[in-house]
């Protein structure tokens, strides 16, 4: 049951942080309800889960600020986008080198690294563990 909460009151700030898709690990325990031995626990993780999230939904819209600021949001941002209207900064390919761009250089020290731990680490005693 706490646990429930505590993911519900994560799945609030993950809505209030990244928009709609925050609403996805709602999912989960409907997902582990197919487990046979888990049905119980998982509907009632999800009883607790999904009243946590109403209630902070509940308290969001009731403060008048944050009720403006969330119309603010879900017109300039969900409905924009879900109509097709948002501007980007470039065509689709534009963003997609841009953003390999960002992960080529540290994905190669990552790699570079692995690949020399994992030499060191066969090439002590015939490959096994270093102590």
């Amino acid at each position: 049951m706490a646990g429930g909460v505590l993911s519900g009151f994560a799945v609030a700030a993950a809505v209030l942080t990244k928009g709609p898709v925050g609403f996805f690990p709602l999912a989960a325990p409907v997902a582990l309800a197919i487990v046979p031995g888990r049905r119980r626990l998982a509907l009632r993780s999800a009883i607790a889960q999904w009243t946590t999230v109403a209630a902070c939904a509940a308290a969001v819209y009731a403060a008048p600020a944050a009720r403006a600021s969330l119309f603010r949001y879900l017109n300039d941002q969900v409905v924009t986008t879900l109509a097709g209207q948002r501007e980007t900064s470039g065509s689709p390919v534009t963003i997609v080198v841009e953003l390999l761009q960002g992960v080529v250089l540290p994905m190669a020290v990552a790699l570079g690294l692995i690949a020399v731990i994992a030499r060191r680490w066969h090439s002590v005693s015939g490959g096994e563990r270093p102590v």
